[in-house]
């Protein structure tokens, strides 16, 4: 049911002051956070505090809820950060997404900055910093504001709309309170609810005739009120009921706004039901008029009244600070932080613990330190001083937001899990690279989250493999390790990085999106070339030069000298010293000159030379023997020379796929979905098959376009070609995803080259769809 604004008595004086009514209650949401507080009904897993610290799992506290709106099936939660969440129906989109109902809070897109938030029938409204207001949801009467009559699942602007203080949502139609004191509405105006003196339907704000010092408001199916700054409250709309308090009842429009008859004190707040209304007086009294079937006007009758009757009949309700309607139903805030509530209670909504109506206040069981309170259809939520979120009433449609699709009759609390992710580093050589998944309650349910790992910084070819996937934390679970494969290829290069990302989550928020890990290279680069040249050209230069020297010198000459001297000295002399000397030292000179260095050459020839003339007279055939000996031989010649410096340039091994891709079939470009239907079709395209395509190979449905990478998905993939099915799979498994690698058969393929393919993605099992590439590749 639509919310119905709730204003206590200070914030109206603060409103009569300052004409702003909205600015002093967002002030008195933003309470210090306090202890959490424990609900009936829950496991203890479940009621973790929502005001987390960072020494949980090393996650910073999730932002907490100032307000909780209920609407007629679902229900939404303005957070601290100026965020919202929504679950339950989400039949026209007023979770914020496309896709089917949710029993777990979800983020809406775009919103970031608002201030105040109202939940209509199937519509939703925000207020933003800026003054200005953003709608999404059903908009088949307009009360989107945006001039058009289509559905939105993304927040859309109420055309011409600024200065607004205060925003109320009905059925069809929607209002705002101008900081002015005007009252502007849109949408559906069959009965006259918008006030403007007509019952024509608008798309965009109308001002309603001579409302121009409303300091509150309230809307709801069929009809519309204001409290005025002198304390009076107004209507217009539908009155089969008596819901307008005039005094009377009928079936006619009421266009224009008429007063509440009976009220004698200045009255601080209103909100409208669906056939009722209420007022909460400045003496902290309440007064209620309309239907009453189910006792929703709190004063202990069945009977329906056309003028205010006060609520607790002859026991009044006192000390009340704020109050609010549902479809049926009533519920007080009491300046003790507790709540009473009264009238319809089949599906608990009232939180006593039964079922029973009742037609006095009752006290809300286990429900403390409440900061607001709002009434939707058949189910109420609160939101306490610790900035939790509690609900409770008819969860049919998951609008409790306890994770399964009942009804709840104590006060439920909500909490919201967060996911970070944290990268790491790992060598090379180690052949992984983990990140590490956190999420920061240790839950009694099940909540899933999606990832995919990304190239941040590789070399060609890169070291790693990227992958996506979703994980389902169970059995409290809190972490989850994502493991990157390495490939260690002996290849010099810098380090690298990969990317981690989280998406996706249903249930949770994501408070740290994504995160690196470093491969660090530990390859050496190769030592051997350089080595042999230093190393070979100072060592064998100085060795062999004084070697031979010293050692053949002295042993040739005393030996040869004495013996052959005197019997030999006539006949020889002249033969040797023509002989001998010419021949000995030409050889010897050029031989040490040219072989080794410069440093050799006055060493080895003034020592031969004497040596050979003087012993070579008297023999002249050891002569030649004594020079050869002494002269460095030509076998130590090349071993005394270095080597030349190694050229040769050795080059990595690349590697290089094989693969084809013939055509990409699932574009990035689709949105993420949430919970789908089993039998949804929710992703159709076409593609060109090229001509002709290659055969004598495989093909297959890959999640990489270069590479065999399994899909982790849970959906029936179908190929048609002109309408008729050539291929189809089923990625899931008994309702959960699986990393499923495809082979379609060529079979399958070859006849349809060069004509459009036409891709089907049908949801099979119900589960969580997360958007990601798919590919058609083939390899030979």
């Amino acid at each position: 049911m639509p919310p119905r604004r709730l204003l206590n008595v200070l914030f109206v004086l603060v409103m009569l002051s300052i004409a702003v009514p909205v600015a002093a209650q967002i002030n008195a949401f933003n309470a210090p956070p306090a202890a959490s507080l424990a609900a009936a009904d829950l496991a203890a897993a479940d009621l973790a505090a929502a005001n987390l610290t960072a020494s949980d799992n090393q996650i910073m506290a999730i932002p907490a809820v100032k307000q909780v709106e209920a609407g007629g099936y679902h229900t939404c939660a303005l957070r601290v950060d100026g965020t919202l969440r929504c679950w339950g129906d989400n039949s026209s989109s007023q979770l914020g997404s496309a896709g089917g109902t949710s029993n777990r809070p979800i983020a809406v897109p775009g919103i970031t900055t608002a201030v105040t938030l109202t939940a209509g029938y199937s519509h939703n409204c925000v207020i933003l910093a800026d003054t200005t207001v953003r709608c999404w949801g059903d908009n088949s009467g307009g009360q989107l504001g945006n001039n058009s009559t289509t559905t939105s699942a993304t927040p859309v602007t109420v055309s011409g709309l600024s200065n607004v203080a205060a925003i109320s949502g009905g059925n069809g139609h929607s209002c705002a309170l101008l900081t002015s004191g005007s009252v502007r509405c849109w949408g559906d105006n069959t009965y006259g609810q918008l006030g403007d003196g007509t019952t024509l339907a608008r798309l965009t704000p109308v001002a309603v005739s001579g409302i121009t010092t409303a300091v509150a408001i309230s809307a709801d199916v069929r009809n519309t009120c204001a409290v005025l700054a002198n304390g009076s409250v107004q209507c217009w709309g539908d009155n089969q009921q008596g819901q307008l308090g005039i005094g009377s009842a009928d079936v006619n429009p009421h266009p224009l706004p008429e007063q509440v008859s009976g009220i004698t004190t200045a009255a601080a707040s209103i909100s409208v039901g669906q056939q009722h209304a209420c007022v909460m007086l400045a003496d902290t009294t309440a007064r209620c008029w309309g239907a009453n079937a189910s006792g929703q006007l709190g004063n202990n009758s069945l009977t329906a009244s056309n003028v205010p009757v006060v609520v607790g009949a002859g026991s009044p309700l006192t000390t009340i600070t704020a109050i609010t309607t549902g479809s049926y139903h009533s519920c007080a805030l009491l300046a003790d932080t507790t709540a009473r509530c009264w009238g319809e209670n089949f599906a608990g909504q009232l939180g006593d613990g039964s079922t029973t109506n009742r037609r006095l206040p009752v006290t809300v069981s286990g429900l403390s330190a409440v900061t607001m309170i709002d009434g939707g259809g058949s189910h109420t939520c609160a939101a306490t001083s610790d900035g939790s979120a509690y609900c409770w009433g008819n969860g049919g449609q998951g609008q409790v937001g306890n994770g399964i699709y009942n009804y709840v009759h104590t006060p439920f609390q909500l909490v919201f899990p967060a996911f970070s992710v944290s990268g790491g580093s790992a060598l090379e050589s180690s052949g992984q690279l983990q990140f590490t998944v956190t999420l920061n309650l240790a839950l009694s349910r099940n909540v899933s989250v999606s990832y995919a790992t990304s190239n941040g910084s590789a070399s060609a070819p890169s070291d790693y493999t990227t992958s996506s996937g979703t994980r389902i934390f169970t059995n409290s679970e809190t972490q989850f390790i994502v493991t990157v494969p390495i490939v260690n290829d002996a290849v010099v290069e810098p380090d690298e990085t990969v990317n981690l990302t989280l998406s996706n989550p249903v249930g949770a928020d994501i408070l740290v999106t994504s995160a690196s890990g470093t491969i660090q290279n530990d390859d050496v680069a190769p030592t051997n070339t350089p080595t042999p040249t230093a190393t070979n050209t100072p060592t064998n230069t100085p060795t062999n030069t004084p070697t031979n020297t010293p050692t053949n010198t002295p042993t040739n000459t005393p030996t040869n000298t004495p013996t052959n001297t005197p019997t030999n000295t006539p006949t020889n002399t002249p033969t040797s010293t023509a002989t001998d000397t010419p021949t000995n030292t030409p050889t010897n000179t050029p031989t040490s000159t040219a072989t080794d260095t410069p440093t050799n050459t006055p060493t080895n020839t003034p020592t031969n030379t004497p040596t050979a003339t003087a012993t070579g007279t008297p023999q002249p055939t050891d002569t030649p023997t004594a020079t050869a000996t002494g002269t460095p031989s030509p076998s130590s010649t090349p071993t005394a020379t270095p080597k030349p410096a190694d050229k040769r340039i050795f080059l990595p091994f690349v590697r290089r796929s094989q693969l084809v891709l013939i055509a990409t079939l699932v574009d990035q470009a689709i949105p993420v979905q949430t919970v789908l239907q089993p039998g949804q079709i929710f992703y159709t395209t076409t593609v060109q098959l090229p001509m002709p395509l290659p055969s004598g190979g495989h093909y297959y449905l890959s999640a990489s376009p270069t590479g065999l990478v399994p899909a982790i998905v849970d959906d029936q993939v179908t190929l048609l070609v002109n309408g008729t099915p050539i291929f189809s799979y089923d990625y899931g498994q008994n309702g959960a995803p699986q990393p499923v690698l495809v082979e379609v058969p060529e079979s399958a393929m070859l006849p349809w080259q060069g004509q459009p393919l036409e891709i089907v993605l049908q949801d099979v099992h119900g589960f969580v769809y997360q958007s990601s590439t798919l590919y058609l590749v083939w390899l030979p």
